[in-house]
């Protein structure tokens, strides 16, 4: 009589361990195309490897969203308030010698990336100092443009769609030069004040020169649209000039009747009688003290 083969248990379960619990269910065909797809597995280094280099692209994202990141509501109030302290600072400290200021940022190097971040970055200085708040082009529409580029600035051109490239592109384009019109204006609303110009964080490239010479005569004019009783003077402004004096009285000028005060290149003088005929001379004031006068301008006075 023929005998059922006994099995061993301790080597069933040694074959369990090594080929799985169906081992002895498969048929060397397949035993053999399982054990392909094992070996097909990433194992031990491969997937140490994989990790790394998932590890590397995440690192390389993070730094690139860095790159790119938009500063925040409350690093933007502290920047405004760091810059405000610093123009009070300095309106308490006596007047500089002129400087003719060169902005030099060096825009043409930036990328899109650094660009962004770059002017996002000097926008909230330029907001808060007085002196800058009619830069043109406005600090506004910098920032408008500043916007559309900075959802693109951060993507690899190769994730980008023939639009989005051509929309960075232009907006890269516009930004570099309107934030440049933007800073130069500002140079040239500091009227030579380089400590204040400074403020903007925006490099120049030549240090300050002291004008020793009389200044040239105002081209001024006269506004009757800023109120009652009111008539607004302004000029472009003097090289070399530090500030602007203006005096005004009835008929021809003479120290003892007529009134004067200083400012900057845009003042309104207040306080005079509706109707009344009322002459203006403005002097540019710099190191060596008043320029050259201008012949005066006239104006009634608006009721309105």
């Amino acid at each position: 009589m023929n005998q059922k083969k006994q099995v061993n248990p301790l080597l069933l379960a040694h074959h369990r361990a090594t080929q799985g619990e169906r081992g002895f269910l498969c048929s060397p065909d397949e035993e053999r195309k399982k054990q392909m797809v094992r070996n097909s597995l990433p194992t031990g280094p491969i997937i140490l490897l994989a990790a790394v280099v998932s590890r590397k692209a995440a690192e390389d994202l993070a730094a690139d969203e860095e790159r790119t990141k938009k500063l925040t509501a409350k690093e933007m109030a502290q920047i405004t308030k760091e810059t405000k302290t610093a123009v009070r600072a300095l309106s308490g400290l006596p007047s500089t010698p002129f400087s003719v200021i060169i902005p030099a940022p060096g825009l043409s190097s930036f990328n899109p990336q650094k660009l962004c971040v770059y002017v996002d970055d000097k926008l909230p200085r330029i907001a808060a100092i007085a002196a800058f708040a009619n830069c043109t082009p406005a600090v506004a529409d910098v920032k408008t443009i500043l916007q559309l580029l900075f959802p693109l600035a951060g993507i690899g051109r190769k994730n980008l769609t023939e639009t989005d490239k051509l929309n960075r592109d232009m907006y890269k384009v516009q930004l570099r030069q309107n934030f440049m019109l933007m800073i130069n204006s500002c140079a040239a609303l500091a009227m030579g004040n380089l400590p204040l110009f400074s403020l903007t964080g925006v490099a120049t490239r030549r240090k300050g020169q002291k004008h020793t010479g009389k200044l040239q005569a105002c081209v001024f004019k006269l506004n009757a649209k800023k109120g009652a009783g009111t008539v607004g003077v302004s000029c472009k402004a003097i090289p070399f000039a530090t500030k602007y004096i203006i005096y005004y009285g009835k008929g021809d000028y003479d120290k003892a009747t007529w009134n004067s005060q200083i400012g900057g290149a845009r003042q309104k003088v207040t306080g005079l009688t509706p109707g009344e005929k009322i002459n203006f001379i403005m002097v540019a004031i710099g190191a060596t003290g008043e320029g050259d006068w201008a012949n005066p301008q006239f104006m009634y006075v608006p009721y309105n």
